[in-house]
């Protein structure tokens, strides 16, 4: 894949990330607000977790390898990027087990979904405006 499809690719899944990151906060509302009994939010952590994984599976097979092809500082970027993705998947791993070992999600739980969507926004607002910007990730 060309480094500008790749570009696309991964900005494209983003806006789906952000998204279901939107889906989860509303329905974190909801809970926090006593209107939902909490079955939503586990239904939606599920599917981040599913989305996300892949999400990062991609970035691994066809981001990192643009970023080693950049030369210079391509390698590291490429090696900051696998183990940013290793912390992300640990701390969704630890937080789908919480919400299964609860049985419903707890104002813990939300709050620690809510930090979880914080901070993936922020990772992917990083990616966009630095590694994924046109006049570093091309075809030229």
């Amino acid at each position: 894949m060309k480094p500008e499809e790749t570009r696309q690719r991964v900005i494209e899944e983003h806006e789906k990330i952000r998204e279901l990151l939107g889906e989860i906060d509303r329905a974190n509302e909801r809970f926090a607000q006593g209107s939902a009994d909490g079955s939503e939010v586990r239904e939606l952590a599920a599917g981040l977790f599913e989305v996300f994984a892949a999400h990062l599976a991609l970035e691994d097979s066809l981001l990192a390898p643009a970023l080693v092809a950049l030369g210079d500082g391509g390698p590291w970027l490429a090696e900051r990027l696998h183990r940013e993705h290793r912390e992300q998947r640990a701390t969704l791993i630890a937080l789908v087990e919480l919400i299964e070992q609860a049985g419903q999600p707890s104002a813990r739980i939300v709050d620690e979904l809510h930090k979880f969507s914080d901070a993936v926004r922020n990772d992917m607002q990083h990616e966009e405006e630095t590694i994924l910007r046109e006049d570093v990730l091309s075809d030229c």
